[in-house]
């Protein structure tokens, strides 16, 4: 069998799928003005490094990156100074993966490109042995084991965090531990979520703004849990797809999830909202939950 006959239907009709998707956008409803995309990544390993400076570049020529800072601004009504109608986008890391500071320190840092690392403080704080066997049993929620991972695969260290806050990125939290919010009881919830910030907090001499719950998919999350958050953070982010704007709940933040395994025109497709469709109900169903907390004003 041939590796174009082993590739997923997706990836085959991405080409198709990208061009009628542009075609759609130019003759559609124009997105509010305070509209962005976040991209969501986890570990990238050595081998799609190439793929993913492709793809930053990609969003510095054709689109905009745009700052933690700059993204808390349009959340909150106010546009981009010099708005010129292109979506712009928010680079986001979740897990704290030791890829991320290489990513970092090797790609964003060189080109002046900021982002959004969330981390678990409790997995960092566990001696670096542990460390396989806990990504294994909670970050891949016992999919898979620590012999199934990649050899080279491990978690930032504190020095790598703290080294990330002082390049001007921002940290923020994804729970202490990784575990699954909406399984958890309240006192477990209120430990993964306000203890992770009380550590960063600890760690790094202000609390994190920011909250990435584990998972980012609907099962994962609970009103218990969302008014947890808005009590500690300003902005919650999930895993599921769709644009952002001043009309979003800041405590149900969508993210376009992107791989470095399939094609470029796939990676397009996804990041131009491609898949948005498929996710319209999730999405009514995360701001219908984020819109029933009491999360603090935006100044």
């Amino acid at each position: 069998m041939t590796q174009s006959l082993r590739k997923p239907l997706r990836y085959k009709v991405a080409q198709v799928c990208l061009m009628a998707h542009r075609t759609m956008r130019r003759i559609g409803k124009a997105y509010p003005i305070t509209s962005f995309r976040a991209l969501l990544f986890h570990d990238i390993i050595p081998e799609q490094m190439a793929a993913f400076d492709r793809l930053l570049h990609y969003l510095i020529d054709k689109h905009r990156i745009i700052t933690p800072s700059e993204a808390e601004a349009l959340l909150s009504g106010r546009p981009l100074s010099d708005n010129d109608s292109r979506i712009p986008y928010l680079l986001t890391f979740d897990d704290g993966f030791l890829s991320h500071a290489h990513i970092a320190r090797n790609s964003l840092d060189p080109v002046g490109a900021k982002g959004i690392f969330f981390v678990c403080p409790g997995l960092i704080d566990i001696s670096k042995e542990q460390h396989r066997e806990s990504i294994a049993r909670l970050i891949f929620d016992g999919a898979l084991t620590s012999n199934d991972l990649p050899d080279d695969i491990a978690l930032m260290s504190w020095l790598d965090v703290e080294s990330l806050f002082a390049a001007g990125h921002t940290i923020g939290s994804h729970s202490s531990t990784h575990r699954r919010l909406a399984s958890l009881n309240s006192d477990e919830q209120e430990n993964e979520i306000l203890g992770a910030g009380s550590r960063l907090e600890e760690r790094l001499g202000m609390p994190p703004n920011w909250f990435a719950y584990p998972f980012g998919d609907l099962p994962s999350i609970d009103q218990r849990s969302l008014d947890t958050i808005a009590s500690q953070y300003r902005f919650c982010c999930s895993g599921i797809r769709g644009i952002n704007s001043v009309q979003v709940s800041p405590m149900g933040l969508l993210r376009e999830q992107l791989g470095m395994e399939g094609p470029f025109e796939y990676q397009q497709l996804v990041m131009e909202g491609g898949l948005d469709f498929y996710y319209g109900a999730r999405t009514k169903l995360l701001q219908g939950l984020a819109e029933s907390t009491v999360a603090p004003v935006l100044t």
